[in-house]
């Protein structure tokens, strides 16, 4: 990491020897203690303190203090006047706004308050903080970051004290009934209250049946005049920012609260700024201010917009709003009154420790909205590394992943990853890792993974975990699966080649199960991260061992998944490249068939009836032909070339065209008769745009060359200056011709 720090108070950047010596000579001494002010010119830094675990404050001559000398495991001592209120341990040096951008989202609230100030704001991320139940007084009442020394032994016996404490046995509820704001016990009560969904919780999902729902009973009570029972709020003891302030993290309930501060918002009440999130490392609350920016008018981007769930949340409500206003005459002042008063929350209250709240957390929703596979996942898995509940930082880091695949998301405008698919990978790691057994790999990652928690954290031994008692699941793999994929995807769309074996290989029965073998290869360092040219080789190689089968059997078999994937997945995890080219090398037949006899049956039987045959086939032939016409093969084909080709692989949508209609127009019968077999096989079977299929439906062989000269696909073009009659005879011969230039490149290993 690179540190930024100041010279004398005078803006420069000392270098990098200087800023080593400083650790250096630190020696073996006792660790330092920095007081930090809880307000910047007048603008709250607490709030940062409290929601994200960092600290922040300006570099002018008045304050800048020697912030460079602080050290991971220093302690930060955030102080309101002369009081020093919490405690918390550096977990890094102090760095630039910009570079701890990058590791958490600054809201929007925030970022706008250091932007119109003239001097640059610095901090460092934080461990889990400990409030002091009696502030320390410290006597000096300046807001200049400095090193303390008198309170030096008061502070390290509470920190001491709060580190040694066991914090997750305590255990309490209070609970009341609220509306949602306007009056003194509301839940958005005047200035006082705001609620931070915390890292643990999953990101805002509701769709249009929750939220219709949600809609349509405010809509029947307020028709009514009733009061209507919201459902629960559970929130965690309140954290006193400030005497007349408190913040709460929102443990259950943040769907209802988003949409309604959403409705709010469009019947003109804006209380947004009360809802923080920190799901995600912050990623989600990009997201919350990209809705609050749009909702407003402001510039948000195509690609934000499309992967924002608020605001297509937000369009929702908006159109109920409009079709109510057609409907009826909307008194909508007396609507939002009725939100903001006439709804009733019970306010579910609760001190407890983060396992405690977590187990709290999974009981609430059971009952509500399902949590999907990667939110039980980010929970379980904490749990797992952490079993005490004593190192919310694990959270930070778990949730970071989730953040670098939002981040991605969110920068291209479409989901091209998820966490789901990080967790596919992932669970072929561990198998591969830990040597687990064909039962393990066939399973979901859903299934796995609860199923692996459930022996490691409970000692349930499920079927197939009897001999997972050895593994060691550790957050560093977890981030080095994210990284390769991230990179994976990265170089699949710079490389078109990359890009369309990729897509050949998911094109194959075995798709599913073979998907995530290149990052399993690149995880195990067998290919290299940034070889393109080898990962595409690596793909193409596995692709080729799985089209005899793919083509040869109607259905996915046990041999090849359960014994040759899975022992490819073992010799990956040796790292040894020499192992997995020898499995690679040997004859991938199943089922009593060699790979040799699966190809050949495959090519001259009827494949027009199935479709992962014909697709499959039909898509290899043009790639094939396409070689052939480059010339000098893939050497003759630049990147504008592969990435044509993958659009007319794989982009648009393409029917199979029979060349001698299996409907012919004058004797369909005849033509079956006479042609049997061969018109449902390779040679009489061709891509052909949808359209233009449907164009010619049944018409002569003459016809259709005139539209065959209008398609992308070069095998019709091929077909039309080969053949100036199409007969049985055409087709016997096209297959064969095909079936040798087939047989040619799956030999080519």
């Amino acid at each position: 990491m690179r540190i930024y720090c100041l010279r004398k108070c005078t803006g420069g950047i000392p270098t990098t020897n200087n800023v080593q010596r400083t650790r250096l000579t630190k020696g073996n001494k006792k660790m330092r203690i920095w007081k930090c002010d809880s307000n910047w010119g007048g603008r709250r830094v607490l709030d940062l303190f409290v929601d994200y675990r960092c600290v922040f404050f300006g570099t002018d001559v008045n304050k800048v203090g020697h912030y460079w000398e602080v050290s991971p495991g220093d302690l930060i001592a955030i102080s309101r006047g002369t009081e020093i209120v919490a405690i918390a341990e550096a977990k890094t040096p102090f760095m630039r706004l910009k570079e701890m951008s990058r590791r958490v989202t600054v809201p929007r609230v925030i970022r706008e308050q250091f932007d119109n100030t003239d001097v640059e704001p610095f901090g460092c991320e934080i461990s889990d903080v400990c409030w002091l139940s009696e502030p320390i007084v410290n006597g000096k009442r300046m807001s200049r970051f400095f090193e303390i020394r008198r309170e030096y032994d008061l502070i390290k016996a509470a920190w001491e004290d709060f580190k040694n404490t066991p914090r997750d046995n305590c255990f309490d509820i209070k609970s009341r009934t609220a509306s949602l704001c306007g009056e003194p016990d509301s839940i958005f009560c005047g200035e006082q209250n705001r609620y931070v969904i915390p890292v643990y919780q999953r990101p805002y999902a509701w769709g249009e049946e929750q939220i219709g729902r949600l809609l349509g009973d405010i809509k029947e009570a307020f028709d009514r005049q009733d009061k209507m029972f919201v459902g629960t709020i559970q929130v965690s003891a309140p954290i006193k920012i400030d005497d007349d302030k408190n913040s709460f993290n929102l443990i259950d309930g943040q769907q209802r609260l988003s949409t309604l501060l959403m409705l709010l918002k469009m019947l003109g009440v804006d209380y947004t700024e009360k809802l923080r999130t920190v799901v995600n490392k912050g990623a989600a609350q990009q997201c919350w201010d990209d809705y609050c920016d749009w909702v407003e008018g402001k510039d948000v981007s195509k690609e934000a917009v499309a992967v924002n769930a608020y605001i297509h949340a937000a369009l929702y409500i908006r159109s109920w709003l409009d079709d109510l206003r057609k409907e009826q005459e909307l008194d909508e002042a007396a609507l939002c009154e009725f939100v903001k008063s006439g709804l009733r929350f019970v306010v579910i209250e609760t001190q407890a420790g983060i396992s405690k709240t977590l187990e709290i957390f999974n009981v609430i929703n059971t009952a509500g909205m399902d949590l999907n596979a990667s939110d039980i996942f980010k929970i379980r898995f904490f749990e797992y590394l952490c079993p005490n509940g004593l190192d919310d930082s694990l959270f930070q880091q778990i949730s970071n992943c989730y953040r670098q695949i939002e981040d991605r998301n969110r920068s291209l405008g479409v989901h091209v990853i998820g966490m789901d698919d990080v967790l596919a990978c992932f669970q072929r790691v561990i198998v591969a890792k830990f040597g687990m057994n064909a039962e393990t790999y066939s399973m979901s990652s859903s299934q796995f993974f609860e199923r692996l928690f459930d022996y490691l954290i409970n000692g349930k031994k499920w079927p197939g975990f009897y001999d997972a008692l050895g593994i060691q699941l550790g957050i560093k793999d977890l981030q080095k699966v994210v990284r390769i994929m991230l990179k994976l995807d990265a170089m699949r769309r710079e490389d078109s080649r990359l890009r369309l074996i990729c897509n050949f290989l998911n094109a194959t029965r075995y798709g599913w199960y073979a998907k995530h073998m290149l990052a399993v290869a690149c995880f195990f360092d067998v290919v290299p991260e940034d070889d393109a040219a080898g990962m595409a080789a690596f793909n193409e190689r596995l692709f080729k061992k799985l089209v005899p089968a793919s083509i040869g059997f109607s259905k996915v078999v046990n041999p090849i998944r359960t014994s040759k994937l899975l022992e490819l997945l073992r010799r990956l995890a040796s790292g040894n490249a020499d192992e997995v080219n020898s499995h690679l090398s040997t004859d991938w037949g199943a089922n009593g068939y060699s790979e040799a006899s699966l190809v050949e049956s495959g090519l001259n039987q009827e494949i027009a009836w199935v479709a992962p045959w014909k697709n499959l086939l039909c898509r290899m032939v043009e790639y094939l032909v396409t070689l052939q016409d480059a010339g000098n093969g893939k050497q003759g084909l630049e990147d504008a070339d592969w990435r044509e080709l993958d659009d007319r692989l794989f982009g648009p949508s393409f029917d199979i065209e029979h060349i001698q209609s299996y409907t012919d127009i004058d004797n369909a019968e005849e033509v079956r008769r006479v042609w049997g077999a061969e018109l449902n096989s390779l040679g009489n079977l061709s891509l052909l745009e949808f359209d233009i299929n449907r164009s010619i439906q049944n018409a002569k062989y003459v016809e259709k060359c005139k539209a065959y000269r209008n398609s992308v696909y070069r095998t019709l073009h091929k077909v039309v200056d080969d053949y100036a009659e199409w007969n049985k005879s055409s087709a016997v011969a096209r297959r064969e011709q095909l079936s040798g230039m087939i047989k040619e490149y799956l030999a080519s290993i």
